[in-house]
């Protein structure tokens, strides 16, 4: 991890061994989430310091997305997984719901935040 002026250079230290599936920064800047470690995956939203604020713990995943606000992130398990996706409330930190989207091949949320939209895709 650095930042833009170089003064922060640090490595983001992962609690848990093997791979990093994904990461993504959160749209207002302020954080990011890594998914990583062998499966199930670990899930970790750190600050924009790369200190750990949140665990959500391990599941089949390797995916994540933001919702355009920035308030809700889905956790996916797409590709070579099973198509398991967790919704957070990162604010709140707290799982709202669950629900399986098997085979998905495209993805994305609704430009309000409000709808998760998944499909599966030929050729």
């Amino acid at each position: 991890y650095m930042d833009i002026s170089g003064k922060v250079d640090s490595r983001v230290e992962l609690p848990k061994d093997g791979p990093i599936h994904d990461f993504a920064w959160a749209p207002d800047g302020k954080g990011f989430i890594v998914i990583y470690g062998y499966m199930p995956a670990r899930a970790t939203l750190f600050s924009s310091d790369c200190q750990p604020l949140f665990d959500f713990g391990t599941g089949s995943r390797n995916t994540i997305s933001f919702s355009p606000h920035g308030r809700f992130v889905a956790l996916c398990g797409f590709g070579n997984l099973a198509g398991h996706v967790e919704f957070w409330d990162k604010k709140q930190r707290v799982l709202l719901g669950e629900a399986d989207m098997h085979c998905t091949t495209v993805f994305g949320w609704s430009p309000d935040s409000r709808y998760f939209l998944s499909a599966t895709t030929f050729p």
